[in-house]
C-alpha cells in the first residue's frame, strides 16, 4: 500500500481526499491507530462504566461504555442480553462485541457452546467477515444460574508516554506489578533507614576532629551520610608469639572507605585465662591498618587473635 492519510480531509478534494476512503483503509486506520493487539484488546479504559458485564441470571447485562472492535463502538444505556438455559448440563459462553462486515454493525452478543459443553467458546476473528473480543466468560447450569467472568483487555496507546506527559502521584503502588522494581531501578543512596523496615539501625552523628576522616580525635559532631561497616577477625601472627615478644598484623579492607574509619578492637589469647594485652596502632588509612600487640604473660609463648571493626564512610 502506497502512503495514505485519512483523517481530517473532506473527501472529493485534493491530495489524499481526492477520493473516499475504502472500508478497508478505514477499518485499517482504527485497528493500527488505536489498539496494538486486534486479537484481544479493545474496551475503552476510563469511558462510563467500561462495558463491565453482570448477572447471575438471564439475561445479562452490559454497562455503559465504548470499545475498538475493527472500527468503533460506543453504548450510552445498560444493554441486557438474554441467555439461553441449556437442557443436557452446564454450558460456557461468551459475551463479545461482534464486528460484522455484512451488516456494516459492531454489536453485542451472547455466543455459546453446544448444549452441554462447559468450555466457553472460541472467538471468531476473520478480517472482512467477522470480528470479535471477548468481554466476559460464563457458565450457566440447567437451572439457569450463571456464573460470570470479566474477560475485558482494555485497548492500550499505540505511542510511547514521556516523563512529562505523566501526572504527579499517577503511578500508584497497585500499578507496579510485584517483583517488577529491580535493584537497578532504585538510585543509589535512595532508599533510607525509614523505608528499610524495623531493626535497622540508623547512623545519626558522631563526634571526632575531622569531617572526612572518622579515625581522628576531637569533640565536634557531624551527620553522618552514606556510610558502611566492615569487620573481621584474624591472628596476630601466624606461629605463637613469645613471653616479652611484639607481633604486627596488617589488614586490608576489601572495599576501601572514603576516608579514615573509626576502629575498634579486642584481642584474645588462645587459652582459657586471660590478661590485659598491650597493643598499639601502628597506620589507619582508608584502605586498611595495621596494629602491633605485646605478649605480656610472664611465662606462657601464646596465640592472639584480633577482632576488629572499622566504621566510617563510603
Amino acid at each position: 500500500m502506497t502512503q495514505f492519510s485519512m483523517l481530517p480531509w473532506t473527501t472529493g478534494a485534493a491530495g489524499d481526499g481526492a477520493t473516499p476512503y475504502t472500508q478497508e483503509q478505514s477499518n485499517n486506520f482504527f485497528r493500527f491507530f488505536d489498539v496494538r493487539n486486534p486479537a484481544s484488546e479493545g474496551v475503552a479504559l476510563g469511558v462510563l462504566n467500561e462495558l463491565a458485564v453482570s448477572g447471575s441470571a438471564s439475561p445479562l447485562s452490559v454497562a455503559t461504555g465504548a470499545a475498538v472492535c475493527y472500527g468503533r463502538y460506543w453504548n450510552d444505556s445498560v444493554v441486557s442480553l438474554a441467555v439461553s438455559t441449556p437442557g443436557v448440563g452446564t454450558t460456557g459462553g461468551r459475551v463479545v462485541l461482534r464486528c460484522t462486515w455484512a451488516t456494516r454493525q459492531v454489536r453485542l452478543a451472547v455466543k455459546m457452546s453446544a448444549n452441554g459443553i462447559a468450555t466457553p467458546p472460541t472467538l471468531t476473528q476473520t478480517f472482512g467477515t467477522t470480528w470479535e473480543i471477548s468481554l466476559a466468560t460464563f457458565t450457566i447450569t440447567t437451572g439457569g444460574a450463571i456464573t460470570l467472568t470479566d474477560d475485558r483487555s482494555f485497548r492500550k496507546a499505540t505511542f510511547l508516554v514521556d516523563t512529562a506527559a505523566i501526572e504527579n502521584l499517577a503511578v500508584t503502588t497497585a500499578k507496579l506489578a510485584n517483583l517488577n522494581v529491580t535493584t537497578e531501578k532504585i538510585a543509589e543512596d535512595a532508599v533510607d533507614y525509614t523505608k528499610a523496615g524495623n531493626g535497622i539501625i540508623q547512623l545519626v552523628s558522631r563526634q571526632g576532629g575531622n569531617a572526612v576522616n572518622w579515625g581522628t580525635a576531637g569533640l565536634s559532631n557531624y551527620l553522618i551520610g552514606a556510610s558502611i561497616m566492615q569487620t573481621g577477625v584474624a591472628w596476630m601472627k601466624d606461629t605463637a608469639i613469645a613471653v616479652g615478644a611484639t607481633a604486627t598484623r596488617s589488614i586490608v579492607y576489601e572495599f576501601p572507605f572514603g576516608g579514615v574509619p573509626i576502629l575498634t578492637f579486642t584481642f584474645n589469647p588462645g587459652y582459657g585465662e586471660s590478661w590485659a594485652i598491650p597493643y598499639r596502632i601502628v597506620s589507619s588509612s582508608e584502605a586498611g591498618f595495621s596494629v602491633e600487640v605485646k605478649n605480656n604473660h610472664p611465662t606462657l609463648t601464646v596465640f592472639i587473635s584480633i577482632s576488629w571493626q572499622a566504621v566510617g564512610p563510603e
